[in-house]
């Protein structure tokens, strides 16, 4: 596998978002749905929150892995809408195979008991549609997760609601600039609209070997971006790794390159390293 360790560490995001589809599970049986005590039985709980669990699983694997690269190209918030649109359609597709497995398995009454019980009584409820938004904000919270860790790298949201940053820190960092090639002048022939959609491809294709290398991504500025990682012996090997690896990520595709703009980009970099005073202004 090329990117083991993104991938290890999209999987790792993909856990922790169906954890969090879990509790979700948890909060809609008790306080939403609106079901007699006998539904709310710990065996069913814990049929329920492990259903909820894998239909978790499914739909932020398909955003991990898919759908994020998939709409990339899109603007962010039609690109959210049609996401939240498709994670809507897989979340009713595993409900349905889920209660179909339930019914057959585990059900002792008729199907129109079981129509009654889990339709009439849940479906066609207010509490259903404070349901749906409930689905609707969570499957947003996904998309933000996914996209913030993609955005800032590993530890990002950690930093962020943790507060690791409120506060001014010393740290001992090492620091990468990388910025393209000739921008000038591939702005001047392009034009801005195909300049700026060749940047997204540049950075999209840049930021699996960002994360393979653990790095963080400090900031964006035009053409450039700014790396950082811990000043550790493995860290300054990953920062090296990194350039290797982002050469040869534009290499596979050059074809794309090519085709889209008439030139593959290329890059320089310049790597610094030392004390810093770290925090977030603004």
């Amino acid at each position: 596998m090329r990117f083991k360790k993104v991938f290890l560490y999209r999987l790792y995001l993909v856990t922790v978002i169906a954890l969090i589809w879990v509790l979700f599970s948890i909060l809609m049986l008790y306080n939403i749905v609106e079901v007699d005590k006998e539904l709310l039985r710990t065996r069913r709980l814990s049929f329920f929150s492990l259903a909820f669990a894998i239909i978790g699983f499914i739909v932020a694997g398909a955003e991990a892995f898919y759908l994020k690269n998939a709409f990339r190209r899109f603007p962010f918030w039609l690109s959210t809408i049609l996401r939240m649109a498709i994670t809507f359609c897989l979340f009713l597709a595993a409900s349905l195979l889920f209660l179909s497995l339930y019914f057959v398995f585990r059900y002792n009454g008729t199907f129109a008991e079981f129509t009654d019980v889990y339709i009439e009584k849940i479906v066609f409820t207010p509490s259903f549609f404070v349901f749906m938004i409930d689905l609707g904000v969570l499957s947003l919270l996904s998309i933000m997760i996914l996209e913030i860790s993609d955005k800032y790298g590993p530890g990002g949201i950690r930093n962020l609601l943790w507060g690791r940053y409120n506060k001014p820190r010393q740290e001992n960092r090492i620091f990468l600039f990388l910025d393209i090639n000739d921008s000038t002048s591939i702005a001047e022939r392009l034009g801005h609209e195909r300049y700026f959609s060749m940047l997204k491809d540049f950075f999209a294709d840049i930021t699996d070997p960002i994360l393979e290398n653990k790095g963080s991504i400090y900031q964006y500025v035009g053409d450039e971006v700014s790396i950082s990682w811990h000043n550790t012996p493995e860290n300054k090997y990953r920062c090296l790794h990194f350039v290797k690896q982002a050469v040869e990520a534009l290499d596979l595709r050059e074809g794309h390159y090519l085709q889209a703009y008439g030139f593959v980009p290329r890059f320089k970099t310049g790597i610094h390293a030392g004390d810093v005073t770290a925090g977030y202004i603004g």
